[in-house]
């Protein structure tokens, strides 16, 4: 196996499709991070989709948590600091670039490179992703947004500052967004156990958002984006006597993450 030879992008085993709903159980708050020049002062992220204006949920938003996530899990499951690189310093001691260049100029480990398991699962600057997150748009007539006014509160004296009140945008609770993921040469319908595997981190992960446990968006501190996963639907692509076949194994998925 030569350096460049650590993934399975070359060929194709299986490719898994969940698609599934995202029920805001509380207020959800994802901004734009734009300043617009109106009575809002921080809107929700909005884009077209179907010929209408709505609020959506960026797949960037999703992947982000799910990585975030996987990364905690694995810390807590393993002793090993390598474990989880630092993705946001590459170059750094324990950066995958540096951890690559390393293992290409040790003689010993020259040609065994394989990058940390959580880029394994959603990539990395040396790796690509086996993960590919969606957007999630809402269902038609299942959502609406709110308007709340807020105010700064002085972390000098705890109160209130004068002149300081904002109004911020929200989906309200019990609105519904659908979304997809598809997972490419990672067995997910394999048992979740304690072992470090792609598959297992993944699941468990899945699981906890099937259970509402990991919100999701802005002010989470103040109780915002609480969601749950929910109307799961899981189709498996792969090769059968040389040609593709396609096959519903939502059941069997359910059974494995414990819905």
């Amino acid at each position: 196996m030569t350096s460049f030879e650590y993934g399975n992008f070359d060929k194709f085993d299986y490719k898994y499709t969940i698609e599934y709903d995202i029920r805001t159980l509380s207020p959800l708050s994802i901004r734009s991070g734009e300043s617009f020049l109106g009575p809002i002062d921080n809107p929700i992220i909005r884009i077209n989709f179907n010929g209408k204006t709505v609020p959506y949920i960026p797949g960037s938003t999703l992947k982000g948590i799910f990585r975030s996530e996987t990364e905690k899990l694995a810390r807590s499951l393993s002793k090993d600091p390598s474990i989880v690189c630092d993705i946001l310093n590459p170059r750094g001691e324990n950066g995958e670039l540096k951890r690559k260049k390393d293992a290409e100029n040790n003689e010993k480990t020259k040609s065994i490179y394989l990058p940390c398991l959580i880029c394994r699962i959603y990539g990395g600057p040396t790796y690509a992703s086996h993960v590919y997150f969606y957007n999630a748009y809402p269902k038609e007539n299942s959502y609406s947004i709110g308007l709340i006014r807020r105010v700064s509160i002085s972390r000098i004296t705890g109160s209130q500052m004068p002149g300081r009140l904002f109004d911020c945008e929200f989906v309200t609770p019990n609105s519904l967004f659908h979304g997809k993921v598809v997972i490419e040469n990672i067995d997910i319908l394999s048992p979740i156990t304690d072992s470090l595997s792609e598959s297992s981190l993944f699941n468990r992960v899945f699981s906890n958002f099937t259970k509402g446990l990991i919100p999701i968006g802005g002010m989470r501190s103040a109780g915002y984006g609480d969601v749950k996963i929910e109307n799961i639907k899981v189709n498996k692509m792969y090769i059968l006597e040389g040609k593709l076949d396609t096959k519903d194994v939502t059941n069997e998925y359910l059974s494995i993450i414990g819905v």
